[in-house]
């Protein structure tokens, strides 16, 4: 099954770039006639190369997650 495929790389990708001591959330809602999983991980690994993570979402076009870091130019 394809869902599940998805969620354990969402959930797994969270627990293995989470630094030893940090913490991953995973919670699940409803909302509006659908099921809603939430996986929260430690952003500092980015924040520690000064760098940021982004997430845009629309509606019946996807997802994009930006990770943007400084290079020394």
């Amino acid at each position: 099954m394809r869902l599940g495929q998805l969620l354990d790389n969402v959930i797994s990708n969270a627990v293995k770039f989470t630094p030893r001591g940090g913490t991953v959330s995973v919670r699940t809602s409803r909302s509006n006639g659908s099921a809603i999983l939430e996986v929260e991980d430690a952003q500092a690994i980015a924040q520690a190369h000064g760098g940021l993570i982004e997430v845009a979402s629309e509606e019946n076009a996807g997802t994009t997650l930006r990770v943007a870091f400084p290079t020394n130019n």
